[in-house]
């Protein structure tokens, strides 16, 4: 099975955030590529196939960090 943390925290750049807020983004984000990976394996993908598609849930990396930056700020 894929490493989801690790594959997040190499690809999110979040500058301007505390660590917890950093961590509990990569968290989210993790878990919601792996509950996209174990539903495509239950569905009969293989795992190549599986991983691929959730990788793909995520088109733009600094798109996505701009975006949570600016709601977490907003939540602060």
């Amino acid at each position: 099975m894929p490493d989801w943390v690790r594959y997040v925290r190499d690809r999110l750049r979040l500058s301007d955030m505390e660590t917890a807020r950093v961590e509990e983004a990569v968290e989210e984000l993790a878990t919601q590529l792996e509950d996209c990976f174990e539903e495509s394996i239950d569905a009969g993908a293989s795992e190549e196939e599986a991983r691929a598609r959730a990788e793909r849930q995520v088109g733009d990396w600094a798109a996505l960090a701009a975006s949570i930056e600016r709601e977490r700020g907003r939540s602060s």
